[in-house]
């Protein structure tokens, strides 16, 4: 198998099971499906227009969210601070 290294979450395929294993036991497993793609227009820090692409993927083993850009990756405990991130950040309601 792999040396032991932090789980860098933008590098999990859509759909790819990843099985952490500490002393040939399992502990952990990560899988993130893509629920959410769009591509909203908000202002940057200098107030000029921009497009962000993002797309938005469910843990299937928690209640954990993925938010992906072109720039950003976040991991979120549960569905409400996405929902907050989005509104405050992109101004965006993901009323799912």
């Amino acid at each position: 198998m792999y040396d032991s290294e932090n789980l860098q979450y933008h590098n999990i395929k859509n759909n790819a099971l990843i099985i952490e294993k500490k002393d040939g036991e399992e502990i952990r497993r990560h899988q993130y499906n893509p629920i959410y793609k769009d591509t909203v227009k908000t202002k940057d820090e200098n107030g000029k227009i921009i497009s962000i692409t993002f797309t938005i993927r469910k843990s299937v083993y928690s209640e954990h969210y993925h938010l992906i850009t072109e720039k950003i990756s976040l991991l979120f405990e549960n569905e409400g601070d996405l929902k907050r991130y989005l509104s405050n950040e992109l101004s965006f309601d993901w009323g799912n």
